[in-house]
């Protein structure tokens, strides 16, 4: 396993997936759905990242609303393995979960590190930090499931999660590895058991 390297990790995307939270949350907040594009577009893999795009929203209700909620994340799970490859790299290195977030967005992002990775909040082998401009954030390792931000990152081993969803920049396939999920990760960086 890898050691002594200090790892950024983003959150939306990479380490969670609210899409069926966030689909249940539109379909209540909405008249409609454009099934057929949506389809359409899961099918090309090129998913609008504002998910509340598909759906006719209520008048006065903002897509972005969603993430306004402060629990939000206190019913959604990690993805498989996440938990276990982070706090396994945690014990020989530097764990950072870096996000860009709103002020109303901060409280849920937090839960869930905190519920999660306990030992992040208390300082001991990491840290979360609030940032739009992720690239300024030195770090060996960068994991994102955002291609500009991948590409843009000057670490020296750049991961980028695959998602369905559109990117504003193509990845740069010859700087930075692309993985499905975190038993890639975990191989990738030497993790026991994957």
């Amino acid at each position: 396993m890898i050691t002594n390297k200090t790892i950024i990790i983003d959150i939306d995307n990479t380490i969670l997936c609210p899409m069926d939270k966030w689909i249940a949350w539109s379909a209540e907040n909405s008249n409609s759905c454009d099934e057929r594009r949506y389809l359409k577009d899961c099918v090309t893999g090129n998913v609008d990242y504002n998910f509340s795009n598909y759906f006719d929203l209520h008048e006065g209700v903002d897509g972005l609303d969603f993430f306004r909620q402060e629990d939000l994340y206190d019913d959604i799970e990690l993805l498989p393995n996440a938990k276990h490859v982070i706090t396994s790299l945690s014990e020989e290195n530097t764990i950072l979960f870096v996000s860009f977030s709103k002020s109303w967005h901060l409280k849920s992002k937090f839960s869930i590190i905190k519920r999660n990775f306990p030992w992040v909040i208390e300082g001991e082998r990491g840290a979360f930090i609030s940032c739009k401009h992720k690239h300024h954030v030195p770090s060996d390792i960068f994991i994102d499931d955002r291609a500009l931000l991948c590409n843009k990152h000057p670490a020296k081993l750049k991961i980028c999660m695959n998602t369905p969803f559109t990117q504003e920049e193509k990845l740069d396939e010859n700087n930075v590895t692309r993985v499905d999920n975190w038993s890639e990760i975990g191989k990738l960086l030497g993790v026991e058991g994957y």
